[in-house]
């Protein structure tokens, strides 16, 4: 059993006084009789405890395993009854206080790191001109930037392909060091799939709304704005792994905030204003999502990684398209 998992604990809820329990029910093999999705997706430690939830309640179910992840069906008479239990739990245990704590995956900081590592070679590529090809650095820093006139008249894809442009050596050393911490730290907590796609997306989303905001004839480079949307996402899912108040999580991104994202001639801080406010929405999601669903199994965590690397390749398609 790896680091991450933890046996979850008994449902709170308990049978009546005067019931007697009846023998623990198992899955039943699927036959003939028709069976309904409860959950599909789940991960193994989410799968189990629903599992469990069901088991003391005496309601029949069948957990089966796909390529997605687990699948907990019941049968069709049970099904309802099953939504009910579930339902209750989910009402009981996180509905009306504080949220059950989201633990640490124990994943090695390896896979996130060397994917914001991969901004170093990209730099050296882009920074050097391809005669052969036609492309030119200061062609190509000018189909990628974030230029806000150009996006607010449909260019999007910008928002993502200026995240992987720097303006020289240190800009790109810092952005790779601080972000492939908080990339670590990110995905220990959501998994590599789940934190590098927020990790992106929230980069995204900062350049758009920082576009918006300034209106045209703002332009900006860098990976800095998804480096302060990581500080905002671990912000907000360190209220959901219950180790501190929402005001304490926001307290502390803010004051990172005012420690690197203020300073410098060259600073957009509207980038990492929104780059961070976008981090604290999509983490609110995210922990919500994560502590009711579980984390994804291993084969959506890593479809969820793919699709973080190849929107920014995609949207280099389009703007050199």
């Amino acid at each position: 059993m790896s680091p991450g998992w933890r046996v979850p604990p008994r449902p709170r809820r308990r049978p009546e006084s005067g019931e007697r329990r009846r023998e623990r029910p198992r899955p039943t093999p699927p036959g003939d009789e028709r069976y309904a999705t409860l959950h599909w997706g789940l991960s193994r430690h989410r799968a189990r405890e629903l599992a469990l939830v069901l088991e003391a309640r005496d309601v029949e179910f069948d957990l089966r395993r796909e390529f997605s992840g687990w699948r907990l069906l019941a049968p069709e008479e049970e099904a309802e009854r099953a939504r009910a239990e579930l339902a209750a739990y989910h009402s009981e245990n996180m509905g009306g206080g504080r949220p059950q704590p989201l633990p640490d995956t124990g994943a090695a900081p390896v896979v996130p790191a060397l994917l914001v590592c991969l901004l170093v070679p990209f730099h050296v590529l882009a920074t050097r001109p391809w005669p052969r090809w036609g492309v030119y650095p200061h062609e190509l820093y000018a189909a990628g930037q974030a230029d806000s006139g150009a996006m607010l008249t449909g260019e999007a894809f910008r928002a993502l392909t200026a995240l992987t442009l720097h303006g020289d050596a240190a800009h790109l050393l810092g952005n790779v060091v601080v972000g492939a911490v908080f990339a670590a730290l990110l995905c220990r907590r959501a998994g590599t799939g789940p934190g590098m796609l927020a990790l992106v997306l929230s980069g995204m989303l900062g350049n758009l709304l920082n576009a918006w905001m300034r209106g045209p004839g703002h332009l900006s480079i860098g990976f800095s704005t998804a480096v302060f949307g990581a500080a905002g996402l671990l912000g907000a899912l360190g209220f959901w792994g219950g180790h501190r108040s929402p005001m304490a999580s926001v307290a502390a991104g803010l004051g990172l905030l005012g420690l690197l994202g203020v300073g410098g001639e060259r600073t957009d801080l509207g980038a990492h204003v929104f780059g961070f406010a976008a981090g604290l929405a999509l983490g609110a999601g995210l922990g919500w999502l994560l502590t009711r669903l579980g984390r994804p199994g291993p084969a959506v965590d890593g479809w969820l990684t793919v699709c973080a690397v190849a929107l920014p390749v995609w949207a280099w398609f389009v703007a050199l398209g």
